[in-house]
């Protein structure tokens, strides 16, 4: 699998600096049933945005933990996610896109997680037992694993990009709370290769697809790939301030 990683090193990072950031890696998200297809990822690091909080403990949330509880034993914890959208495709159907999270640490029983839009804004800090935005249910994971877990928000995504919904995120919902507790990677996690992402499959040709993402001074990006849905040819870019 191809994937073009999106993820961005701090806030004051420029347009030349996001521009290299656009060189292909390679990487193989487990559970993904799009394997050998070519993807763009978005997996934001310390500036990422993503919280839990719990009903016994962690009431007042965890902004800045490495890692996110989830489940419960006997008692319940939620999982906020909200990713900047600004650098993916926005001018060509996505085929799918994929949430995907990675468990550090789970027990034997399932949280049977419901997928949430959230609808309105939040904060890390802000975010807790006390305070919390309001959501509505859009789909269910799949049984959790060990690694990483992967959630179909192609719907949604199209949703977001446009203008359907606003964009704030996705909460995890626990249905079940008989020893289910455990933990995902955070955003702030040690192993960037850990944190929440999103994936991106365009629904172009593979033999001749471009992607344009929009630069942080305003201008578009734009990555071409021609005679291989997994070779990259050239890149091109122009950005105004």
């Amino acid at each position: 699998m191809m994937l073009l990683n999106l993820s961005r090193t701090g806030a004051a990072v420029r347009p030349l600096a996001r521009l290299l950031l656009l060189l292909p890696v390679i990487s193989t998200p487990a559970a993904s049933q799009w394997t050998g297809a070519t993807g763009v990822v978005l997996q934001p690091g310390p500036e990422g945005k993503d919280t839990c909080w719990g009903t016994v403990y962690a009431k007042d949330g965890q902004p800045d933990a490495e890692t996110l509880y989830h489940g419960g034993w006997g008692d319940w914890y939620y999982d906020y996610f909200e990713f900047d959208l600004a650098a993916l495709p926005r001018d060509v159907e996505a085929a799918r896109v994929e949430f995907q999270v990675f468990t550090t640490s789970f027990r034997p029983n399932d949280p049977a997680f419901e997928v949430h839009r959230i609808l309105e804004p939040w904060t890390e800090a802000g975010c807790s037992f006390y305070d919390h935005p309001a959501s509505v249910r859009e789909t269910r994971m799949s049984p959790l694993v060990d690694g990483w877990n992967t959630v179909d928000i192609t719907r949604l995504y199209r949703a977001w990009t446009d203008g359907t919904y606003p964009n704030y995120g996705l909460r995890l919902v626990p249905t079940r709370n008989n020893e289910t507790n455990g933990s995902f990677a955070s955003s702030d996690h040690a192993d960037p290769s850990l944190r929440p992402r999103i994936i991106v499959y365009p629904g172009l040709s593979p033999t001749e697809s471009t992607w344009r993402g929009k630069g942080a001074g305003g201008g578009a990006g734009e990555h071409n790939s021609a005679s291989s849905p997994t070779t990259w040819t050239r890149i091109k870019a122009s950005y105004s301030r």
